[in-house]
């Protein structure tokens, strides 16, 4: 069995906490440099970055998959730099678009949109024409990107994206200090630093990418063979946004603005879980997609076995200590036993729908790597309709015991529907083996771990609490890890050769 997908686990980890950690720090930096209304066009940005990835049209995992695919074969490398090209082609079209749109309504959406007291029309509006142009960039990075990953290249592509992270904060500060504490300044620094970004990876993937006797050029063929891929991945992503956004535009109408930062703060806390799974899934699409195209299903399953533990048992631990200690995790974070009181519940059920969310990541991947991306829209499409009509009629009753309990109910009925159709496509008679070694053995030592250590807490404090936690989730982790692995389908087993 190949350990590079293993190995690649480890930078992408560093590059999910250097996305995390990051963001924090200089966004502490950016608001006490601009202020209040500057520091809200930032917040303005983020919202319509969310709006424009739903133009993506599939195109990362498009590329991840055919450039994987292509990869593989090694007669089909040389195609790589006119699909590669093409790709990058289609993604450049539609981020010029998107930037287009938003430079146009750039007027508009300053006059009409946004209220500000102290920046002027004329300022707002330049920001926003430059937002558009930093968003159309986007899209041919997250294609490279996404090159990088289908090749394998974790550990380099995750370098990349922590060095210009690391660089894109320090310059955007400098620029603040050096040329005035303005929009203009921030929103320039971050254009500039994005056509950085974006010429390094194409020159980086385009070096990357095995010599070519093909003729360069746009090669329609490829849409015409991927359109259904494409097109049901996008679908279902933008379903899934859409019921995540569903949630935030109900709770902000019904809510005091005080609760609704409660119920944001826990949703923001309780979604970490969702990342824990990301450096699994990054490392094993591609080889998922390797093994589908070799057509070697046996070491397929001995592979999608061993991520699938190794994910669920990190992905378990942290939930489920989230869960059992979600009233000390509050009292850490918002500093007030009564906030504390109030958000805890909302935050354990919600922790308890992501992690159930989190499980489901791996099995998709497979599905993604079969070609079958029908599985994941078909249980949005079942999902997405009761679950916003329910959340309407629900909310004004119910406050934030509503969303957060509709998205646990609706990924208690998806888990079993996403196992059982993942198995029958590719994994057949594998299922209950595969939550038994994955799901069930872990989870089992991973609640008694942490409800011993629970139980074992002296009275929480700020001090004492953290170094608590990170001792259990330790332990837990350790237990979970040999549950996993106990018996036959060890991880010697598992990690053994061709």
């Amino acid at each position: 069995m190949s350990k590079r997908p293993l190995l690649n686990v480890i930078p992408n980890f560093v590059g999910v906490g250097a996305g995390m950690i990051f963001p924090l720090l200089f966004n502490i930096i950016y608001y006490r440099l601009l202020g209040t209304e500057a520091y809200g066009l930032i917040g303005f940005y983020a919202a319509l970055a969310i709006l424009a990835s739903f133009a993506d049209l599939g195109l990362s995992q498009t590329t991840l998959r055919e450039v994987a695919r292509s990869a593989s074969d090694h007669d089909r490398g040389r195609e790589l730099r006119p699909l590669v090209l093409t790709l990058v082609s289609a993604a450049s079209g539609i981020g010029l678009l998107v930037g287009v749109l938003t430079a146009v309504s750039s007027q508009w959406l300053a006059t009409s949109w946004l209220d500000s007291s102290r920046l002027s029309v004329r300022e707002i509006t330049t920001a926003i024409a430059m937002m558009g142009a930093i968003l159309a960039l986007v899209f041919p990075a997250n294609v490279f990107n996404a090159v990088l990953r289908a090749l394998q290249l974790q550990v380099l592509g995750n370098a990349i994206s922590v060095v210009t992270a690391a660089f894109r904060g320090i310059a955007t500060i400098a620029a603040l200090w050096i040329f005035g504490a303005t929009p203009m300044t921030f929103f320039s620094a971050q254009l500039l630093l994005s056509a950085f970004e974006v010429s390094l990876l194409g020159t980086v993937v385009w070096r990357r990418l095995p010599k070519s006797s093909t003729l360069l050029r746009f090669d329609l063929k490829m849409f015409r063979t991927s359109w259904r891929f494409a097109s049901a991945v996008w679908v279902s992503t933008l379903i899934g946004q859409l019921i995540m956004l569903s949630d935030k535009v109900v709770m902000s109408k019904l809510l005091p603005l005080e609760l609704f930062g409660l119920y944001s703060l826990a949703f923001a806390v309780a979604s970490t879980v969702q990342r824990l799974v990301t450096p699994f899934s990054n490392a094993y699409l591609p080889h998922f997609v390797e093994l589908v195209e070799k057509e070697n299903h046996e070491l397929l399953s001995r592979t999608y076995n061993l991520a699938s533990r190794l994910a669920s048992s990190v992905v378990m631990c942290a939930g489920l200590l989230m869960l059992i200690y979600a009233q000390p995790i509050m009292l850490l974070l918002t500093g007030n036993t009564a906030n504390s009181a109030t958000i805890a519940p909302i935050f354990a059920i919600m922790v308890a729908a992501n992690t159930l969310g989190s499980l489901m990541v791996l099995p998709q991947m497979l599905q993604l790597a079969c070609g079958a991306p029908w599985i994941v829209l078909r249980i949005n499409l079942f999902q997405a309709i009761p679950y916003v009509l329910l959340l309407v009629l629900l909310a004004p009753r119910f406050g934030m015991y509503a969303p957060a309990g509709l998205w646990l109910a609706t990924t208690i009925v998806s888990f079993p529907v996403m196992t059982a159709m993942t198995h029958q496509l590719a994994m057949q008679g594998q299922a209950w083996g595969w939550f038994k070694g994955a799901i069930l053995l872990p989870a089992c030592a991973t609640v008694t771990i942490l409800f011993a250590g629970a139980l074992a807490l002296p009275e929480p404090s700020p001090v004492g609490v953290l170094p608590w936690l990170v001792l259990n989730y330790a332990v837990a982790l350790a237990a979970a890890l040999l549950s996993a692995f106990w018996g036959q389908s060890s991880l010697f087993r598992l990690l053994g050769s061709r």
